[in-house]
C-alpha cells in the first residue's frame, strides 16, 4: 500500500487518494516529473496527474460519460507525454497522447471502421434503483434515429461475479444489431467490480441474490422507461453471466422474451460439490462451500438447474463447449432437459454444443465472427420477425 517516488521518498496511497474510501487505485505509472494514477471512482477509470512534490492532482478530461481505458506502455521516463488506449460504446479503439503539463489530448491513432460514423449513434449512462435503494448503473447504446415510443428490441447483457468489470467498449460486430433498431445495454450489477471492491463483496457468497435482483430491476427500469417492452427484451450472459440471466428468469419467467446463455454456470450446487472437477475448491471463495450448511442453502436457493419450476419460460438459446474445463458442457444439457420438461408454454429452447471450443470460445477470428452471427440471427428472428423493424 505504498508507492516509491523521486529520490526514494515513500508516499502512502492514502495520501495520494486523499482518504477517499470509494476510490480504488488500479495502476500507477512513474515519470521523471509526474506520477500517473489510474483510479476507479464510481463506474469509470479516472486518470490523474500527480505532482510528487506537492501531491497536487489534476485530472485528464475524457470525452464521454461512459468508456473503457486500457494502459499503454510508456517507456520514456523523462517524457511529459502520456499514452493510453480509450474506447466506448460508440468510439472505436483510440490511442490518445496526453500532455501532462497542460492536459491536452491528441489522437495518435484510431481503429478504422469502414462506413461507420460515430455521430449516428448515442450512448447513455443511467441508473435503476434496486429494492434496497442502491443505484445500479446501466450503460446502453443505440442508433439515434431508431427510438420508438413503444420501445425497441433490446439486448441486456450482464455478468456480475468475481469483481470483474464488464468493459464499456466498442465492437463493430454490434452494429448489425444497432442498425436494425436494437438497443444494447449492460447491467453493472453487484458482484462485479464496476464500483470497486465493495461492489463485488455485496454480490457474492451469502449475498449473491443481490446480483439477480439488481439485474431484474435493470430490466424493469428499461421497460418502465420505454426503452423496450417484455415482448422485445432479450437477456444475455456468459459463464457466470449465464447463471445471472437464468437465475433471474427463474425468479421472473415473464422478465423477457428471449435468453442467450453461453457456457452457462447453471448447475451450481452439483458442480461445486464435486472436488474432482478442476478449480472447484477455488470457486468456493466466490460462491460458497456446499459442505457449510448456510452456504449450501444459499446456493440451492438460486442455482438455476435446481430452481426450474412449472412456468411460461422465454425462448432460449443455450450454447456450451465440449472442451470447457471451467463449466462442463453437461450443465447446459441438464438444464435444457429439465427446462423442456417443466416449461408450460411452447418455448423454443435450442441447445448448441461447440465440439471444438473451450470456455473462452475459439481463437479463430472468423469462427468467432460466425458464432456471433448465429447468435444475432437467432435473436433478430426471435424478437423482430413480426415487427417489420428490419
Amino acid at each position: 500500500h505504498r508507492v516509491i517516488c523521486n529520490e526514494g521518498r515513500i508516499i502512502s496511497t492514502e495520501a495520494i487518494l486523499h482518504c477517499q474510501s470509494d476510490v480504488e487505485l488500479c495502476r500507477l505509472q512513474a515519470f521523471a516529473l509526474h506520477l500517473v494514477l489510474y483510479r476507479r471512482h464510481g463506474q469509470k477509470i479516472e486518470i490523474s496527474i500527480l505532482n510528487p512534490d506537492t501531491l497536487a492532482q489534476t485530472f485528464i478530461s475524457l470525452p464521454e460519460q461512459t468508456y473503457t481505458v486500457h494502459y499503454a506502455d510508456n517507456l520514456e521516463f523523462d517524457s511529459s507525454t502520456l499514452k493510453f488506449f480509450y474506447s466506448s460504446l460508440v468510439t472505436p479503439d483510440t490511442l490518445f497522447q496526453a500532455d501532462m503539463n497542460n492536459l491536452t489530448l491528441l489522437v495518435e491513432d484510431q481503429l478504422s471502421v469502414t462506413g461507420y460514423n460515430a455521430s449516428d449513434y448515442h450512448c447513455e449512462y443511467i441508473h435503476a434503483e434496486a429494492g434496497d435503494g442502491v443505484s445500479i448503473p446501466i450503460s446502453l447504446v443505440y442508433k439515434r434515429d431508431v427510438r420508438r415510443p413503444t420501445g425497441n428490441p433490446l439486448l441486456l447483457y450482464g455478468y456480475g461475479a468475481y469483481g470483474y468489470s464488464v468493459p464499456v467498449d466498442f465492437t463493430s460486430l454490434r452494429l448489425s444489431l444497432l442498425d436494425r433498431g436494437f438497443i444494447y445495454a449492460i447491467a453493472h450489477v453487484r458482484g462485479g467490480g464496476e464500483l470497486g471492491p465493495d461492489w463485488h463483496t455485496q454480490g457474492k457468497l451469502l449475498d449473491k441474490h443481490r446480483s439477480f435482483s439488481d439485474f431484474i430491476c435493470c430490466a424493469d427500469y428499461l421497460k418502465d422507461n420505454h426503452y423496450t417492452s417484455t415482448e422485445q427484451l432479450a437477456v444475455m450472459g456468459e459463464s457466470a453471466g449465464g447463471l445471472l440471466v437464468t437465475a433471474a428468469v427463474n425468479q421472473r419467467p415473464d422478465l423477457c422474451a428471449a435468453l442467450i446463455a453461453i457456457n452457462p454456470f447453471v448447475d451450481v450446487f452439483n458442480t461445486l460439490s464435486n472436488p474432482e472437477l478442476p478449480g472447484t475448491s477455488e470457486e468456493w471463495v466466490e460462491w460458497g462451500n456446499p459442505a457449510r450448511q448456510q452456504e449450501r442453502d444459499a446456493m440451492l436457493s438460486y442455482s438455476p438447474y435446481d430452481n426450474i419450476h412449472h412456468a411460461d419460460y422465454p425462448d432460449m438459446l443455450l450454447i456450451c463447449s465440449l472442451h470447457d474445463a471451467q463449466v462442463p458442457y453437461w450443465e447446459a444439457c441438464k438444464y435444457k432437459r429439465r427446462l423442456t420438461e417443466r416449461t408450460t408454454r411452447d418455448s423454443n429452447v435450442l441447445l448448441k454444443i461447440n465440439t471444438d471450443h473451450g470456455h473462452n470460445g475459439t481463437r479463430d477470428r472468423y469462427h468467432y465472427i460466425h458464432d456471433q452471427a448465429q447468435q444475432f440471427a437467432w435473436l433478430i428472428n426471435t424478437l423482430t420477425s413480426d415487427s417489420g423493424i428490419y
